[in-house]
């Protein structure tokens, strides 16, 4: 009984065997086709010139005896993965279009590649020979030889792919030089320098690359260019060890002059200590780490930034001995370290630079500003031991520093927290602690600033020290104090219940309930819980003297402390009356108060007008306003000149002249005489030709005297007037007789 499945010779393959064994030609089996048997599992026939039904067909991969059994034939065909899709239920062996041999096959399906489950099949179909030596004789075996060989070849072309193809590991980047570089080729480079375990990646070769050699992240060869196949690199790339005793400075430099590296320099995402012992150019790049942690050597190990003390010097005084120079507008998460505090550590320019997450110790400037501040951001600085300042803003460039703002903030153990070496305005400065410092906030000029939540604690050397510094004194304007918390033995000139001093800060004040409106130059308006008034500096009205520029009307203080002027007015309301301080409720006894009218006639000392009251009558003394005397009187004044009086009108030492035809001079008498300050005058009762007047009609204009060259565009201030007269034609005439009538501004400058 024959086996369910099987293989045999067509008719049609006989006659080609025996034509074969005959002849002595070739079989020339060269194809294998499958069928799906239309459905069912066919039963060969010696008949069949034809599959049931085919649905592919490939050349053979391999027809050759069988090893097991020399009698045997076996084929061997391969449907790739690809093809599929269709059932196998008969197999099929051809000699061009004869169909040799026949079998059918266990019903298997044969899915294609995009059915999920690709796979590659192969079919073996053994035929039975019965003249083995004649077959073996006659078997094509050039078609065998060829399948062979090819399957050979592939064999050794897969082999030297894989071997072509393959990522070779190289220790260090100089060893590129010495293997082979095709097209394509991708190497992995596990560091940069011999004994380094940093800053590897993979490489590729490209024979067309035509981009600038850095020699680290591109590296040219004769033939082409070793790219590295990564868009993010850090110092390490470049070389860096972070071992916390190799000379790191040569990777920032060479990163920063790459350009590959985009905008920022970055550290590695490692624990690394890198050592900095010759000036880094960022060239314009800003720096960006990896955090900000607890300040201790354990803790900076971590990763940070440490600068040796080594030779920082540099031609140009703005870079001279800096650790990091022309470092750009981003600066964050970093931890920067100095084994001394003589060298700078950061370099920035002033203009739309961001300092953020940054941890000082030891430098001279922790943060060295070559220009002055114009958005200009620091937030979550920690400084310690600074040599000099925290932040120092030099402003080479002679320029006001502006909007600067800084926002939590610490320094402690050094000098000065933040200096401005020019002005500052408009600035804030906020959440900002300053423990154990020789100075916390220095410029020459503090205007329009904002100072919110400052926390002084400790002096470095246990002395006083004012908080707030403007080395042109009295200088402070418009800013505003807030929330601020200055311990002994630091010094507060903003705080509202002081009486001002020369060092007062002016501007707006909040604090222990009270508010107070400073002003730059001593003078302070208080609003507290019991009471509105005003106080001064120690100076503000040097002297009794009335006429001073510097007196207050109403105050708090009877007098100015350390000087001898009175205060005209005090007012106190304990029980919520008004009253005048030092009068009782029932004293009537008369009281004499003086009220300056004008100045006497040597020009400095007043002239008072004397009023005597009670609180029940009150009497008011005339004032002498004759001609004779001299004086400026707060009165309005008039002088008449007419033609015919040999001397002419002297009123409080101001008379009129003639000077030349239709001018007319109304001016002092003598230089004691105070000048005009603002005067106001009318001329009037003009007549011309003679006492009855001609009735002709006359115009005037008026021209002031300065006292001095550019007197008047100053201050407002003449010796005099002339008077022009002009008639109809506009021509100067002279006038018989007129009126002035003027007032003078009581009181010397």
């Amino acid at each position: 009984m024959a086996a369910q499945y099987h293989s045999l010779f067509t008719e049609k393959g006989l006659e080609l065997l025996r034509e074969s064994i005959q002849n002595g030609t070739k079989l020339g089996i060269t194809h294998m086709s499958f069928g799906d048997g239309a459905g069912s599992v066919p039963t060969p026939n010696a008949a069949f010139i034809a599959m049931v039904n085919e649905v592919y067909r490939i050349p053979l991969n391999r027809l050759a005896p069988s090893k097991d059994n020399p009698n045997w034939l076996e084929a061997d065909g391969v449907i790739p993965s690809s093809v599929g899709g269709f059932n196998i239920r008969e197999v099929g062996l051809w000699a061009g279009n004869v169909m040799v041999a026949y079998a059918n096959y266990p019903p298997t399906y044969k899915p294609s590649g995009d059915q999920g489950t690709a796979q590659i099949k192969t079919i073996r179909i053994v035929l039975q020979i019965d003249n083995t030596a004649n077959f073996e004789l006659k078997i094509d075996a050039s078609i065998v030889m060829a399948t062979l060989q090819a399957v050979d070849e592939a064999k050794h072309s897969a082999i030297q792919y894989a071997d072509d193809t393959k990522v070779h590991v190289l220790d260090f980047l100089a060893e590129l030089s010495d293997i082979p570089a095709w097209d394509g080729r991708v190497v992995y480079v596990k560091a940069v320098k011999v004994g380094q375990k940093f800053g590897g990646g993979y490489f590729k070769f490209s024979k067309f690359n035509e981009l600038e050699p850095d020699d680290f992240i591109v590296i040219a060869t004769p033939d082409g260019r070793w790219v590295k196949q990564q868009t993010i690199f850090t110092v390490d790339d470049f070389g860096a060890f972070g071992d916390d005793s190799t000379d790191d400075s040569i990777a920032f430099n060479t990163y920063a002059e790459s350009p590959y590296t985009g905008i920022n320099i970055l550290l590695g995402k490692r624990k690394a200590v890198y050592v900095i012992s010759k000036q880094v150019d960022c060239k314009g790049k800003g720096i960006i780490g990896h955090g900000f942690s607890k300040q201790s050597g354990a803790f900076y190990d971590h990763t940070s930034i440490k600068v040796k003390d080594a030779d920082f010097s540099n031609a140009n005084p703005i870079y001279h001995n800096r650790a990091f120079i022309n470092v750009g507008a981003e600066i964050r998460d970093l931890q920067l370290k100095c084994d001394v505090k003589t060298i700078d550590g950061l370099q920035v320019g002033g203009y739309n630079t961001t300092i953020s997450n940054i941890n000082f110790t030891n430098f001279y400037n922790q943060i060295y500003v070559d220009g002055a501040t114009v958005s200009f951001r620091v937030s979550d600085l920690m400084s310690i031991g600074c040599g000099n300042a925290g932040v120092f803003v030099a402003d080479n460039a002679n320029n006001q520093s502006t909007t600067a703002y800084f926002d939590r903030c610490s320094w402690q153990w050094g000098e000065n927290a933040i200096l401005f070496s020019k002005e500052v305005y408009g600035s804030s400065f906020k959440n900002i602690i300053a423990e154990y410092m020789n100075g916390c906030l220095k410029a020459k000029v503090f205007s329009s600033c904002i100072f919110d939540n400052i926390w002084c604690e400790q002096t470095k050397d246990g002395v006083a020290k004012d908080w707030l510094i403007n080395t042109m004194n009295q200088q402070s304007f418009n800013n505003t104090y807030n929330n601020l918390y200055i311990r002994t033995p630091w010094l507060d000139r903003t705080n509202p219940t002081d009486i001002a001093n020369g060092d007062n800060s002016g501007g707006v004040s909040i604090s222990k309930s009270a508010m107070a409106i400073n002003g730059p130059t001593g003078a302070k308006a208080l609003y507290k819980i019991n009471g509105i008034g005003t106080r001064h500096a120690d100076w503000f009205g040097s002297s009794n003297n009335p006429v001073s520029l510097r007196k207050l009307s109403i105050s708090s203080q009877p007098k100015a402390i350390g000087s001898n002027y009175i205060t005209p007015v005090v007012i106190e309301a304990p029980n919520g009356a008004l009253w005048y301080k030092n009068d009782s409720d029932t004293d009537f006894t008369p009281v004499t108060k003086r009220t300056l009218i004008g100045a006497s006639s040597d020009g400095l000392s007043a002239f008072y007008g004397v009023d005597i009251y009670t609180k029940t009558q009150k009497k008011w003394t005339t004032s002498d306003h004759n001609s004779g005397s001299i004086g400026q009187f707060l009165a309005p004044l008039m002088l008449t000149y007419d033609a015919t009086w040999a001397n002419q009108q002297n009123n409080a030492g101001w008379v009129i002249s003639k000077e030349s035809t239709g001018i007319y001079l109304l001016q002092r008498s003598a230089s004691n005489v105070s000048p005009m300050s603002n005067p106001n005058i009318i001329v009037g009762g003009m007549t011309l030709g003679n006492k009855k007047g001609s009735g002709g009609a006359v115009n005037y204009s008026l021209q002031y005297i300065d006292t001095y060259g550019g007197s008047w565009n100053s201050y407002s201030e003449c010796s005099g007037v002339k008077i022009f007269f002009r008639d109809q034609a506009g021509a100067l005439v002279d006038v018989f007789r007129f009126t002035v009538m003027f007032t003078l501004t009581s009181g010397f400058s």
